[in-house]
């Protein structure tokens, strides 16, 4: 089965007997130029005249009269004549970016399809009052008005930004091929491109069309498509619905049935994740060289659907995989050089005050950059700098802070001291800092000058000049965040090139580089539903019904491109490898593309004599990890050791009970979150400062009646206590700000409410006596377990111990929710301990450990403060109906409690994961067990 470009290069030698030098091929893209020269030299022998090989944007850019000039000259045009025409408006140029980078999209879209602007604009206009209207008659609000007036104004907005371009001989893309399809008739006789032909052309815009007609009437040009009777001759087939749209153009009058030809093999493949498809991809490539003695890859090409998977593909090839051409180059975007220059523009965005006083998440990623830790001659910075942070609760630091912070590290801050000290965030200061930050690194060493960072830094410095020549033409870029819109607009058209053989070896391409190119055996990566056909995305002003309307293309035609390409890539393969992932949070949502579901229900049943479908489900295949997703921890001895000489709290204890699983990781192995700096107060720490100011207005009357005036006097000073406890988990941190201020009136709110309650209490006859505050609770009780009496650890805290009319009473503050079914057990029952409600049995556990270890014998009272229900009374646990716990009560427990401890201390019981909506929801371990709840 001979490749497109073949068949194509043997017709025009044939049509062309004398020579190709009069002849000119046009392709929609660059890269089948390579393969199409390489076909002629076979064809004609190495000694001809190759023919003019273009793309059709050279032939614009030859036919036109207009020079095409960068959106980012055009975002600041736009934004000149919107405070032309609306000089009310106070949108400054960042605000208006997304807004102008919609209208220039349409306004390209509107010309490549020749649409009457005025017309369309005037449909949308009217289309969007009557969204506004009211039956009613009701008067538009003024908010209504503007609205409408915006959209009534973008035809002039489209007419400006004409006349001004056209005054200066420029064009956006869409205007310039617009000019050239307006006046081809009178261009095509002063070209130099003789007989055309038109290539592997699908979709064409209107310009295009236009175009190619103009050059096929006079008898100049042909128009030889690719495609299979497959798809081309159903009518339902998407993928053949631009063929057929502009088959009066093409010199194909119908296609072979290639699907037909040979055998052929499909797999499909699931992946758990991306890493796992790229692994994947390595190892397939790996058995196939060592199938074919390494001549194996001549002919293949690993397709990314999502170009982000370029890294971690290029880290699992092989080492059999000698030659490879990659095609679409590293994104600049995903390089480390971008990540630093965000995190310098976020230092200075994000940077406080007179005292340059930078925020501490900056810094953390600042000197967690790899470029930066070789700079400080200290690999792991951000180590020590994130663990100093966290125990400092510092959110922003000076200058002077930072200084001394890493000296007293033993880090040479000198390196970096020009961006800390740089007295200006204007973009142009920052461009200078950016500038010197790379000569920085390039003089220190911390490139490697053959490595893709060094093409990186190469590009940054480029992006730098080319934002200079912005700066020279207009005066907007004046805030840092218009800077950062506008960079990174820049920075995700830039890529990174591989030099490779573009005819030998593997070929590591994106899917519209494949266009017009065949390979016998094809791996697609990310062949998931939202990356091929992509998700339907509007950046646009003008909607669908109205777009269909006029004759440009909607989501269905641009899925019908991908249709088109996604069969013409496997149409003549051999050996075809479709690997989706199954990640529900990865691009695709963990779904299979339609059309690989198409290729299982369709296309396997029509060429079932001659294609076989096979389909896999790949995991990673690392012990630890199945270990993992089997939801299930043998105990070693090791950590039966570790289980008998832990100390247990009633959190830990809970955790159990909830998922052993999540205890096992959390308590036993410890594998919790790193330290953080936190910018608000969370839920525990509100709890803390609530349960600390408590403590210091009782704690003179440890041990005496409490007094009414003596919990009067502390009214006062509650504000001033909250805010310095708050203060203190913060470092230039601000209390009253944001959620911080929020919380801080909140804690006084509860304190002073539970005061009041107290007060009520006191007036109404009762007694106050504390007992305890803060009671910490860690000696060691001896207790029957699996039939053996064992010593077992514990350590807590009780809030409170207090006496009320002289009834003791053990307290828990919560500052969360809390219902009265949490509080509650109906009955006893000691095998059930995993039915019991946490709250019960944390407050149990205060009063049973208490009771142990003072070898007390009367009734007591535990349970809750609610702090959150202002002004609500004391929450009593309940067995049953009794709320007062006696020794019987406390004996039960013990045997509940027991019977929890006797499991964890059981070598035969491994750890196991439990299945529960309201616990697994906000687990650190939910991707872990992911697999095994949607197994």
């Amino acid at each position: 089965m001979e490749p497109f470009l073949k068949e194509a290069t043997k017709r025009i030698v044939k049509e062309h007997p004398e020579g190709l030098a009069e002849v000119t091929i046009v392709f929609n893209n660059r890269r089948p130029s390579l393969f199409m020269r390489q076909y002629i030299q076979e064809e004609m022998g190495d000694t001809c005249f190759l023919p003019r090989i273009v793309g059709f944007d050279d032939l614009v850019a030859e036919l036109g009269e207009l020079e095409i000039v960068p959106n980012e000259f055009l975002l600041f045009e736009l934004y000149d004549i919107h405070r032309r025409l609306n000089p009310e408006d106070r949108r400054t140029l960042e605000e208006f970016i997304p807004m102008a980078d919609m209208m220039i999209g349409d306004f390209s879209e509107i010309d490549s399809y020749m649409v009457e602007v005025g017309d369309i604009y005037g449909n949308l206009h009217d289309l969007k009052r009557i969204g506004e209207w009211d039956i009613s008659g009701k008067e538009l609000t003024q908010f209504q008005k503007d609205y409408l007036r915006f959209y009534k104004s973008i035809y002039s907005y489209y007419k400006e930004l004409h006349r001004l371009l056209e005054s200066r001989g420029q064009a956006y893309t869409g205007m310039a091929y617009r000019e050239v399809a307006e006046n081809i008739e009178r261009r095509i006789d002063r070209d130099v491109f003789g007989d055309i032909y038109f290539l592997g052309f699908n979709a064409l815009t209107k310009c295009e069309e236009v175009i190619i007609e103009a050059y096929i009437r006079r008898g100049r040009a042909k128009y030889v498509t690719d495609g299979d009777a497959y798809y081309y001759d159903n009518e339902d087939q998407e993928a053949g619905y631009f063929l057929r749209k502009h088959k009066r153009l093409s010199a194909n009058k119908e296609f072979a049935e290639h699907f037909k030809e040979g055998r052929k093999s499909v797999h499909i493949v699931r992946a758990q994740d991306n890493v796992t498809q790229a692994k994947y991809a390595g190892q397939l490539l790996r058995s196939i060289t060592n199938e074919e003695q390494g001549a194996g890859l001549a002919d293949t090409a690993l397709v990314l659907a999502d170009e982000n998977l370029i890294t971690p593909v290029l880290n699992s090839l092989p080492e059999e995989v000698t030659q490879a051409n990659i095609t679409m180059g590293i994104r600049y975007t995903s390089t480390e050089m971008h990540s630093l220059v965000l995190t310098v523009m976020s230092l200075y965005a994000n940077m406080r005050g007179s005292k340059r006083m930078f925020y501490h998440k900056d810094l953390c990623s600042l000197l967690g950059n790899p470029y930066v830790a070789r700079l400080l001659k200290h690999e792991d910075a951000i180590g020590e700098v994130k663990a100093y942070m966290a125990r400092n609760n510092i959110i922003y630091a000076s200058v002077e802070e930072i200084e001394a912070m890493l000296t007293d590290m033993g880090m040479d801050v000198e390196p970096l001291r020009f961006i800390f000290t740089n007295d200006s965030d204007r973009p142009e200061s920052i461009l200078a800092t950016l500038k010197r930050l790379v000569e920085e690194l390039r003089g220190q060493g911390a490139i490697d000058v053959d490595s893709k960072e060094h093409a990186a830094a190469e590009s940054l410095v480029q992006i730098i000049e080319y934002f200079k020549g912005l700066e020279n033409h207009y005066d907007q870029i004046g805030s840092i965040k218009a800077f950062q819109k506008i960079y990174q607009r820049i920075a995700e058209r830039r890529t990174i090139s591989f030099m490779g053989s573009p005819l030998t070896g593997l070929q590591i391409l994106g899917v519209l580089e494949t266009r017009n190119i065949d390979f016998k055996r094809v791996i697609l990566l990310s062949a998931n539903e939202g990356v091929i056909p992509s998700e339907r995305s509007a950046n646009t002003l003008i909607p669908n019904s109205l777009k269909r309307g006029f004759g440009m293309p909607t989501y269905e035609e641009k899925e019908s491109i991908y249709a088109y390409n996604f069969y013409r890539l496997i149409q003549r393969a051999t050996d075809v490898y479709l690997v989706s992932s199954t990640d529900t949070n990865g691009p695709g949502k963990g779904v299979e593309s339609r059309f690989v579901q198409q290729v299982r229900a369709e296309l396997s049943k029509r060429y079932a004599s001659n294609m076989e479908v096979t389909e896999t489900t790949v995991l990673v295949g690392n012990k630890a990890f199945e270990n993992e997703v089997a939801g299930e921890v043998e105990k070693t001895p090791a950590i039966m050791q570790r289980l008998y000489g832990k100390r247990y709290s009633p959190s830990s204890l809970n955790k159990y009970r909830a998922c052993p699983l999540k205890f096992y990781y959390e308590d036993v192995l410890y594998a919790n979150d790193d330290d953080e700096v936190a910018d608000v107060l969370d839920e525990r720490e509100l709890g803390n400062v609530v349960h600390k100011c408590l403590e210091e207005i009782y704690k003179p009357y440890l041990h005496k009646d409490i007094k009414k005036e003596d919990i009067e006097q502390a009214f006062p000073q509650v504000e001033d206590m909250i805010e310095k406890l708050i203060g203190e988990y913060f470092v230039n941190g601000q209390v009253h700000e944001g959620k911080n201020d929020l919380y801080r009136m909140v804690a006084i709110q509860q304190v002073k409410s539970f005061l009041k309650h107290e007060i009520g209490l006191l007036e109404e006859g009762h007694s106050i006596y504390v007992e305890q505050l803060e009671e910490v609770m860690d000696k060691p009780v001896r207790l029957q377990l699996n039939g053996k009496e064992r010593d077992v650890a514990f350590k807590t805290k009780a809030d409170r111990i207090d006496r009320i009319d002289g009834q003791l009473r053990v307290i828990d503050y919560k500052t969360g929710n809390v219902e009265g079914k949490n509080l509650k057990a109906d009955n006893l029952d000691t095998t059930e301990w995993q039915k019991i409600e946490d709250k019960w049995f944390q407050v149990m556990f205060y009063a049973w450990y208490y009771v142990k270890l003072h070898t007390m014998d009367e009734p007591v009272l535990t349970g809750l403060y609610p702090l959150r229900a202002l002004g609500s009374e004391f929450m009593p646990a309940y067995i049953g109906t009794e709320k007062e716990m006696t020794k019987e009560h406390f004996d039960k427990f013990e045997e509940l409690l027991s019977g929890v401890l006797a499991e964890i201390m059981d070598s035969d019981v491994p750890f196991k994961m439990h299945r529960q909506a309201n616990v697994c929801k906000y687990c650190a371990l939910a991707s872990i067990c992911a697999d095994v709840l949607n197994a």
